[in-house]
């Protein structure tokens, strides 16, 4: 079954912007691990420009969530701003985005992976230690 194109970049959209509201349990890796699929399949197996588009976004609200997991939450705010202009640059040049994403695939795919774990070892250390008694309020 094929599901179109513009009904995944919804649903990308979806599980980036409404993910706040999920906390930061299993719910979120289960969305950060969604959103690394999409965008990871997107970028080795397409072409289109649109869908390079959603794979840039996929890929930087997964990166977005897990860098949420472990900063401040004052950086937090200039962090979805960043992302945000990021992807409405992909989605304004969308052809220059695809030849850029098609002609470095490897690259791409293996230095958003590197990215991936590094933000999730962050994020797994700071919800350890924001849990640890012995820490008390210089948690997170």
């Amino acid at each position: 079954m094929h599901v179109p194109e513009p009904v995944v970049y919804g649903l990308v959209l979806a599980l980036v912007v409404l993910s706040p509201l999920i906390g930061f349990g299993r719910a979120k890796w289960v969305a950060v691990l969604t959103l690394l699929d999409i965008g990871e399949y997107r970028v080795l197996m397409e072409k289109d420009p649109f869908t390079m588009a959603v794979a840039v976004t996929a890929l930087l609200g997964a990166l977005l969530l897990l860098a949420e997991m472990s900063i401040a939450s004052g950086l937090s705010g200039a962090l979805w701003l960043f992302c945000g202009v990021l992807v409405a640059l992909a989605f304004a040049r969308k052809s220059e985005t695809a030849d850029l994403i098609v002609h470095a695939r490897p690259w791409v795919a293996v230095s958003t992976g590197v990215a991936a774990g590094a933000l999730a070892v962050r994020a797994r250390r700071a919800r350890l230690i924001a849990h640890d008694p012995s820490e008390g309020m210089r948690g997170t």
